[in-house]
């Protein structure tokens, strides 16, 4: 999963930030947590927990179905 960021400096409007690899299927929605952290919902069934300032996965969530959409209250 490529994740790209806004640039805030020069033309281009975004740069790319970090790969995050992880899951194993198509992933259908990303939902940044806070500042720290992006959550991932795949067909591989699952939803993973990534730390963005250590760009490592931290936690995985199985769901048993395709994750189409990821909903934060």
């Amino acid at each position: 999963m490529n994740v790209w960021i806004k640039n805030t400096v020069g033309q281009n409007l975004y740069e790319h930030y970090h790969s995050f690899n992880g899951h194993t299927d198509q992933v259908n929605d990303v939902e940044f947590f806070n500042t720290t952290h992006l959550l991932s919902g795949s067909n591989d069934h699952t939803i993973k927990i990534w730390q963005l300032t250590t760009k490592t996965q931290t936690g995985q969530i199985p769901i048993g179905k395709n994750v189409n959409i990821i909903l934060l209250y």
